[in-house]
């Protein structure tokens, strides 16, 4: 991930270091500075030991938040937004009355993107070597204003065959960031 921006933030905030996409994970876990800022912008949340992360009342109404992923200097960055409408992960199990947030902290230069991230996009998990994988927003049931660096509205449809090679969200030749004995990148040939 390369920035972020919270809400109505019409500048990106830089922002270095690696993520993984993990269907095993309900949360979005993100470095602090990242958390700070996206709680800040929501009404009475507190970031509770008692509560194991951060917590606010449900009926709070709760900002986007807009990755980006690759540099943004041709390299075919691209940006893909979670709706706030996704960031409720539940109510507390502690009877506090309160919600527990979608988004938590991790460490500083390693995140993973769970389930609050991969409800907002179609996704494609290539198996291909190298592995790679693909976005594409999803437009049915959440809002999203994922778009390309040219500022063009990112390829979709409402149906699940859209994350193909075509429409994916990252555009060829774009390096995700590799991993033990792999690299994320879209790369097909006959584009």
């Amino acid at each position: 991930m390369t920035g972020y921006a919270v809400g109505n933030a019409t500048a990106t905030t830089p922002a270095n270091f690696q993520a993984i996409a993990d269907t095993g994970t309900t949360l979005m876990l993100l470095p602090p500075a990242i958390v700070d800022a996206y709680y800040a912008q929501v009404s009475n949340s507190q970031d509770s030991s008692s509560e194991g992360g951060f917590v606010f009342p449900c009926d709070t109404v709760l900002p986007d938040l807009t990755v980006t992923m690759g540099t943004g200097n041709g390299d075919g960055s691209a940006t893909a937004t979670i709706p706030g409408e996704l960031m409720n992960r539940s109510i507390s199990t502690t009877g506090s009355g309160l919600c527990y947030g979608g988004i938590q902290q991790t460490s500083d230069d390693f995140s993973i993107w769970g389930d609050v991230f991969l409800k907002s996009q179609f996704v494609v998990f290539d198996g291909s070597d190298p592995p790679r994988l693909g976005f594409a927003p999803q437009t049915d049931g959440v809002s999203s204003n994922a778009t390309t660096t040219s500022g063009s509205p990112a390829s979709s449809t409402a149906s699940v065959s859209v994350a193909t090679e075509s429409s994916m969200l990252i555009p060829n030749g774009t390096n995700l960031g590799s991993g033990e004995g792999f690299t994320f990148a879209h790369n097909d040939p006959e584009e």
